[in-house]
């Protein structure tokens, strides 16, 4: 499934992120745990802290509540008579657990990573943003590894494969752009109860990191294009001219290479930039009232990297043409 463009999203289907379960000493719980104690089937002694957030959440699930285990005794209240909001995939990773499994990087980061201080932010962030990176912009070439292997569809044959190669659909892209903006606005929300030093360490490691992605995405979205219309030239048996770089001597055999196969690609990438950029303005006000100057700057620098590579796009007649045959 893809969307027409990156500011329509076509996938309004998939789940969001859990919210983070209450303190034990929450007032909702507590009314929850008093309500399940009066039922007749309910043990005699009081629930443990597990036991009263699993029973909160099997609530909240029957339900079809919001995930706020805060409310789960306004939802036991309920009649078991309602109206169900089926998922449209339930069975789709992507759909109902990508989210969450995004999502709870996120709240390891909020809820543990901050008090660690310049551990977290040299050992443990590096393996959080690597994975929103990958998700939002997806392994580049140069990363890629390769290995051998044997493969029963080539009658036993050693082939080689792309074992790290990864370039995430649609869905993930936008799962894993928005997880940038979620990330960003817990660090945010904490900042004030951090120390000076570290809150400040932290915004700028973090404003690094998206710029960095960002920035490959640049890179990979310009790559792309370039390759179409490079193997565009190729199929037409025009000579293909260093000033496009990229498909190099090794495709000039390819005249038949199927550039229009790699437009959904191309698109995916400019979604990516599109939605990096959009959830920036979710939290870019509070995020310059609190940070340093250099970081603000850093992040506009980039900002203007994206939107020149745009226009470089917008400019490319041969580009334009190959979307043309794409719709036609």
């Amino acid at each position: 499934i893809s969307s027409e463009s990156p500011s329509v999203s076509s996938l309004d289907f998939v789940g969001e992120p859990l919210r983070l379960p209450p303190p034990c000493d929450d007032e909702g719980l507590h009314k929850f745990s008093a309500m399940t104690q009066s039922d007749e089937s309910s043990p005699s002694r009081p629930l443990g802290t597990a036991e009263l957030l699993v029973e909160a959440s099997f609530a909240d699930l029957r339900h079809g509540g919001d995930g706020d285990l805060s409310k789960a005794h306004r939802l036991k209240k309920k009649d078991a008579d309602r109206i169900v909001h089926l998922q449209p995939f339930p069975d789709s990773w992507i759909a109902t657990t990508a989210p969450i499994a995004l999502g709870m990087l996120s709240d390891l980061i909020y809820s543990k990573f901050l008090q660690l201080g310049h551990d977290a932010r040299e050992v443990l962030w590096p393996l959080v943003s690597s994975q929103l990176v990958r998700w939002s912009v997806g392994t580049p070439q140069d990363k890629v590894q390769l290995e051998a292997v044997t493969d029963d569809e080539y009658n036993g044959n050693e082939v080689i494969v792309d074992v790290e190669e990864w370039q995430p659909s649609e869905a993930l892209v936008r799962i894993g752009c928005k997880e940038w903006s979620r990330v960003f606005l817990r660090v945010l929300d904490a900042v004030p109860d951090l120390d000076k030093i570290e809150a400040q360490a932290w915004l700028r490691t973090l404003s690094i990191s998206l710029s960095d992605a960002l920035v490959k995405n640049i890179k990979l979205e310009e790559k792309i294009r370039e390759d179409i219309v490079e193997l565009k030239l190729a199929s037409l048996g025009l000579g293909l001219t260093e000033s496009h770089g990229g498909v190099g001597e090794g495709n000039r055999n390819g005249q038949n290479a199927d550039y229009l196969g790699m437009l959904p690609t191309l698109k995916t990438r400019c979604i990516a930039s599109h939605c990096l950029q959009q959830y920036m303005s979710t939290f870019v006000d509070q995020f310059a009232e609190l940070t340093a100057e250099e970081e603000v700057s850093y992040l506009l620098k980039t900002l203007n990297q994206s939107r020149l590579a745009s226009s470089n796009a917008r400019k490319d007649e041969d580009l334009a043409l190959a979307f043309q045959e794409a719709f036609f």
